[in-house]
């Protein structure tokens, strides 16, 4: 992209430019939206990973309190 100077000096095409300046925005707009649905697909897979984790707490606990209580009595 030339500068504002660079136009006035080189007596550039705006019209190119501009153009230029709106494919740069839509590389970016499509970029941003890719990154959005990265984000969220690891924020899901993110929080399926936390309940399967307390589950298996959950599940392990539940496992180990019956040998736990025999040893007791």
């Amino acid at each position: 992209m030339p500068s504002a100077k660079q136009v006035a000096d080189e007596h550039l095409d705006l019209g190119e430019n501009q153009a230029a300046i709106v494919k740069k925005v839509e590389e970016l707009t499509l970029y941003l939206l890719r990154q959005k649905e990265q984000i969220d697909r690891q924020q899901k897979q993110s929080c399926n990973w936390k309940n399967n984790s307390a589950s298996f707490k959950k599940s392990k606990y539940h496992l180990l309190l019956p040998s736990i209580g025999r040893e007791l009595f």
